[in-house]
């Protein structure tokens, strides 16, 4: 089952409208984060690519998945 576009892209404007707010601003660079206004469609690609890595990376690290 996968979420709709609509619903992802009404959730992206909330969460980006959110973040926005002055005492969340506030929260964030008191502990040294920054928001950062990927669309939907770069947060996929980002976390494709880091699934890639990865996948890549753990069998010469010997780790296996539980």
């Amino acid at each position: 089952m996968t979420t709709s576009d609509a619903t992802v892209m009404e959730i992206h404007r909330a969460v980006t409208k959110a973040v926005q707010a002055p005492k969340i601003k506030e929260s964030f660079k008191a502990r040294g984060l920054i928001s950062v206004d990927n669309t939907p469609e770069e947060i996929r690609a980002s976390i494709e690519r880091n699934i890639q890595v990865y996948t890549e990376l753990m069998p010469t690290l010997g780790i296996k998945p539980e």
